[in-house]
Protein backbone atom coordinates (compact mmCIF):
# COMPACT_ATOMS: atom_id res chain seq x y z
CA UNK A 1 0.00 0.00 0.00
CA UNK A 2 1.22 3.13 -0.79
CA UNK A 3 -0.56 6.49 1.05
CA UNK A 4 -0.21 10.01 -0.15
CA UNK A 5 2.37 11.93 1.33
CA UNK A 6 0.15 15.45 2.19
CA UNK A 7 -0.88 14.75 5.46
CA UNK A 8 -3.34 18.05 5.59
CA UNK A 9 -5.68 16.94 3.35
CA UNK A 10 -5.99 13.13 5.08
CA UNK A 11 -9.86 12.84 5.17
CA UNK A 12 -10.56 14.24 1.86
CA UNK A 13 -7.77 12.81 -0.39
CA UNK A 14 -5.89 10.07 1.14
CA UNK A 15 -5.80 7.01 -1.00
CA UNK A 16 -4.34 3.88 -1.14
CA UNK A 17 -3.02 2.64 -4.22
CA UNK A 18 -2.84 -1.41 -5.44
CA UNK A 19 -0.28 -2.49 -8.56
CA UNK A 20 -2.09 -5.41 -8.99
CA UNK A 21 -1.13 -8.71 -10.72
CA UNK A 22 -3.99 -8.12 -13.14
CA UNK A 23 -1.73 -5.51 -14.70
CA UNK A 24 -4.10 -2.67 -13.28
CA UNK A 25 -3.57 -0.30 -10.58
CA UNK A 26 -6.29 1.09 -8.30
CA UNK A 27 -6.18 3.63 -5.76
CA UNK A 28 -8.91 3.89 -3.43
CA UNK A 29 -10.06 6.28 -0.64
CA UNK A 30 -8.38 4.45 2.96
CA UNK A 31 -11.19 5.59 4.88
CA UNK A 32 -14.12 4.12 2.96
CA UNK A 33 -12.16 1.78 0.35
CA UNK A 34 -14.53 3.15 -2.08
CA UNK A 35 -12.54 3.68 -5.96
CA UNK A 36 -10.65 6.65 -6.38
CA UNK A 37 -9.05 5.82 -10.01
CA UNK A 38 -8.38 2.59 -12.08
CA UNK A 39 -5.31 2.95 -13.68
CA UNK A 40 -5.28 0.87 -16.97
CA UNK A 41 -2.27 0.44 -19.52
CA UNK A 42 0.36 -1.81 -18.43
CA UNK A 43 0.19 -5.70 -20.38
CA UNK A 44 2.09 -7.49 -17.99
CA UNK A 45 1.88 -6.73 -13.80
CA UNK A 46 2.64 -4.09 -12.54
CA UNK A 47 6.03 -4.48 -10.24
CA UNK A 48 6.64 -1.12 -8.57
CA UNK A 49 5.22 2.70 -8.12
CA UNK A 50 6.08 5.95 -6.54
CA UNK A 51 4.73 9.16 -6.40
CA UNK A 52 6.18 12.41 -6.37
CA UNK A 53 5.85 14.46 -3.15
CA UNK A 54 3.47 17.12 -4.36
CA UNK A 55 0.82 14.26 -5.22
CA UNK A 56 0.81 15.51 -8.81
CA UNK A 57 2.41 12.45 -10.81
CA UNK A 58 2.75 8.23 -10.21
CA UNK A 59 5.41 6.41 -12.05
CA UNK A 60 4.94 2.57 -12.65
CA UNK A 61 7.30 -0.37 -13.77
CA UNK A 62 6.21 -3.23 -14.95
CA UNK A 63 7.52 -6.83 -16.43
CA UNK A 64 6.53 -5.18 -19.79
CA UNK A 65 9.71 -3.27 -20.05
CA UNK A 66 7.74 -0.41 -19.36
CA UNK A 67 7.42 3.13 -17.28
CA UNK A 68 4.49 4.73 -17.14
CA UNK A 69 3.90 8.08 -16.30
CA UNK A 70 0.51 9.03 -14.84
CA UNK A 71 -1.45 12.35 -13.57
CA UNK A 72 -2.83 11.94 -10.42
CA UNK A 73 -5.75 14.45 -11.02
CA UNK A 74 -7.60 12.36 -13.72
CA UNK A 75 -5.94 9.28 -13.14
CA UNK A 76 -4.82 10.09 -17.57
CA UNK A 77 -0.92 8.53 -18.55
CA UNK A 78 1.00 11.27 -19.97
CA UNK A 79 3.79 9.03 -21.38
CA UNK A 80 4.91 4.97 -21.95
CA UNK A 81 8.64 4.79 -22.11
CA UNK A 82 9.83 1.36 -23.24
CA UNK A 83 12.65 1.89 -20.72
CA UNK A 84 14.56 -1.16 -19.81
CA UNK A 85 15.79 -4.82 -21.91
CA UNK A 86 13.90 -6.47 -19.26
CA UNK A 87 11.72 -6.39 -15.76
CA UNK A 88 11.57 -3.02 -14.00
CA UNK A 89 11.74 -3.82 -10.77
CA UNK A 90 11.60 -0.55 -8.40
CA UNK A 91 10.96 3.10 -9.40
CA UNK A 92 11.38 5.92 -6.60
CA UNK A 93 11.28 9.60 -6.96
CA UNK A 94 13.55 12.21 -5.46
CA UNK A 95 11.64 13.61 -2.70
CA UNK A 96 10.19 17.53 -4.04
CA UNK A 97 11.20 16.82 -7.38
CA UNK A 98 9.69 14.82 -10.62
CA UNK A 99 12.70 13.36 -11.27
CA UNK A 100 13.02 9.38 -10.63
CA UNK A 101 15.04 6.06 -10.40
CA UNK A 102 14.53 3.13 -12.12
CA UNK A 103 16.17 -0.35 -12.54
CA UNK A 104 15.66 -3.54 -13.84
CA UNK A 105 16.66 -7.08 -14.14
CA UNK A 106 18.45 -6.20 -17.22
CA UNK A 107 21.81 -4.66 -14.58
CA UNK A 108 20.93 -1.14 -15.36
CA UNK A 109 19.18 2.08 -12.91
CA UNK A 110 18.35 4.84 -14.69
CA UNK A 111 17.88 8.80 -14.22
CA UNK A 112 14.93 10.37 -15.19
CA UNK A 113 13.22 13.61 -15.60
CA UNK A 114 9.37 13.09 -15.78
CA UNK A 115 8.51 16.59 -16.77
CA UNK A 116 10.12 16.07 -20.15
CA UNK A 117 10.11 12.37 -19.97
CA UNK A 118 14.01 12.11 -21.02
CA UNK A 119 16.24 10.03 -19.28
CA UNK A 120 19.12 12.21 -18.18
CA UNK A 121 21.86 9.46 -16.96
CA UNK A 122 22.20 5.90 -16.21
CA UNK A 123 23.87 3.20 -13.89
CA UNK A 124 25.89 0.38 -15.27
CA UNK A 125 28.19 -1.06 -12.71
CA UNK A 126 26.02 -3.97 -11.11
CA UNK A 127 26.95 -6.93 -12.64
CA UNK A 128 23.45 -8.87 -11.83
CA UNK A 129 19.81 -8.15 -11.81
CA UNK A 130 19.02 -4.90 -9.92
CA UNK A 131 16.69 -5.35 -7.66
CA UNK A 132 15.40 -2.12 -5.77
CA UNK A 133 16.97 1.48 -5.83
CA UNK A 134 16.28 3.85 -2.71
CA UNK A 135 17.16 7.85 -2.60
CA UNK A 136 17.76 9.42 0.25
CA UNK A 137 15.06 11.48 1.72
CA UNK A 138 17.39 14.90 0.76
CA UNK A 139 18.04 13.82 -2.80
CA UNK A 140 21.97 13.48 -2.25
CA UNK A 141 23.06 9.91 -2.22
CA UNK A 142 20.90 6.64 -3.12
CA UNK A 143 21.01 3.24 -2.90
CA UNK A 144 20.73 0.01 -5.04
CA UNK A 145 20.91 -3.74 -4.37
CA UNK A 146 21.83 -6.17 -6.75
CA UNK A 147 21.53 -10.01 -7.72
CA UNK A 148 25.50 -9.51 -7.68
CA UNK A 149 25.33 -9.98 -3.92
CA UNK A 150 26.35 -6.26 -3.20
CA UNK A 151 24.65 -3.03 -2.36
CA UNK A 152 25.78 -0.21 -3.71
CA UNK A 153 25.62 4.09 -2.38
CA UNK A 154 25.93 6.46 -5.50
CA UNK A 155 27.24 10.08 -4.36
CA UNK A 156 26.04 12.85 -5.87
CA UNK A 157 28.37 15.38 -7.13
CA UNK A 158 28.92 18.65 -8.19
CA UNK A 159 29.32 17.80 -11.70
CA UNK A 160 26.93 19.46 -14.32
CA UNK A 161 25.16 16.64 -16.29
CA UNK A 162 24.30 17.49 -19.82
CA UNK A 163 21.20 15.53 -21.14
CA UNK A 164 22.78 15.90 -25.04
CA UNK A 165 26.40 14.29 -23.65
CA UNK A 166 24.94 11.62 -21.71
CA UNK A 167 22.38 10.63 -25.06
CA UNK A 168 25.64 10.84 -27.25
CA UNK A 169 27.58 8.67 -24.82
CA UNK A 170 24.44 6.15 -25.15
CA UNK A 171 24.79 6.16 -28.85
CA UNK A 172 28.64 5.10 -29.07
CA UNK A 173 27.90 2.52 -27.04
CA UNK A 174 25.61 1.54 -29.20
CA UNK A 175 27.42 1.77 -32.07
CA UNK A 176 30.48 0.32 -30.69
CA UNK A 177 28.17 -2.67 -29.35
CA UNK A 178 26.43 -3.25 -32.85
CA UNK A 179 29.81 -3.29 -34.93
CA UNK A 180 31.24 -5.43 -32.82
CA UNK A 181 28.24 -7.24 -32.97
CA UNK A 182 28.42 -7.61 -36.72
CA UNK A 183 32.10 -7.88 -36.85
CA UNK A 184 31.86 -11.73 -34.64
CA UNK A 185 28.36 -12.70 -36.36
CA UNK A 186 30.40 -12.65 -39.68
CA UNK A 187 33.38 -14.59 -37.92
CA UNK A 188 31.06 -17.15 -36.71
CA UNK A 189 29.26 -17.15 -39.77
CA UNK A 190 32.29 -17.97 -41.97
CA UNK A 191 33.24 -20.62 -39.84
CA UNK A 192 29.69 -22.07 -39.30
CA UNK A 193 27.32 -22.01 -36.51
CA UNK A 194 24.84 -20.31 -34.41
CA UNK A 195 26.54 -18.38 -31.20
CA UNK A 196 24.44 -15.37 -31.23
CA UNK A 197 24.70 -14.95 -27.12
CA UNK A 198 28.41 -15.44 -27.29
CA UNK A 199 28.50 -12.85 -30.42
CA UNK A 200 26.43 -10.18 -27.74
CA UNK A 201 28.90 -11.52 -24.77
CA UNK A 202 32.10 -10.54 -26.65
CA UNK A 203 30.74 -7.48 -28.40
CA UNK A 204 30.02 -5.90 -24.60
CA UNK A 205 33.89 -7.09 -23.99
CA UNK A 206 34.94 -5.10 -26.71
CA UNK A 207 33.13 -2.13 -25.77
CA UNK A 208 34.29 -2.28 -22.33
CA UNK A 209 37.78 -2.73 -23.11
CA UNK A 210 37.53 0.43 -25.63
CA UNK A 211 35.74 2.73 -23.38
CA UNK A 212 38.75 1.88 -20.52
CA UNK A 213 41.33 2.39 -23.70
CA UNK A 214 39.66 6.05 -24.17
CA UNK A 215 40.12 6.57 -20.07
CA UNK A 216 43.45 5.64 -20.63
CA UNK A 217 44.56 8.21 -23.35
CA UNK A 218 42.77 10.62 -21.67
CA UNK A 219 44.68 9.81 -19.07
CA UNK A 220 47.84 10.08 -20.78
CA UNK A 221 46.92 13.10 -22.57
CA UNK A 222 46.31 15.09 -19.11
CA UNK A 223 49.41 13.43 -18.19
CA UNK A 224 51.15 14.62 -21.39
CA UNK A 225 49.62 18.13 -20.70
CA UNK A 226 50.59 18.37 -17.27
CA UNK A 227 54.51 17.79 -18.38
CA UNK A 228 53.88 20.35 -20.83
CA UNK A 229 53.15 23.05 -18.23
CA UNK A 230 55.45 21.93 -15.63
CA UNK A 231 58.27 22.27 -18.46
CA UNK A 232 56.44 25.67 -19.46
CA UNK A 233 57.18 26.80 -15.63
CA UNK A 234 61.24 25.51 -15.16
CA UNK A 235 62.02 28.00 -18.18
CA UNK A 236 59.95 30.93 -17.18
CA UNK A 237 61.49 30.06 -13.69
CA UNK A 238 65.16 30.23 -15.11
CA UNK A 239 64.16 33.32 -16.93
CA UNK A 240 63.31 34.87 -14.11
CA UNK A 241 66.48 33.72 -12.17
CA UNK A 242 68.44 34.71 -15.11
CA UNK A 243 67.29 38.80 -15.04
CA UNK A 244 67.67 38.52 -11.35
Amino acid sequence: FFFFNDTATTEIYTEQIVGSVRCVQETDYSDSDKLFLTLYGHKLPVLSFDISSDNALLVSGSADKTIKIWGMDFGNCHRSIFAHDDSIMSVAFVRDTHYFFSCSKDGLIKYWDADKFTLVMDFSDHRAEVWCVCPSKVGDFFLSSSNDNSVRMWQQTKQQVFVQEEEEKRQDKVIVENYSNEILQKEVDEKGGDASGEVSNVGKKKYQNLKYGDEIMSAIDLAENLRDEYIQYEIELQAVSYTH
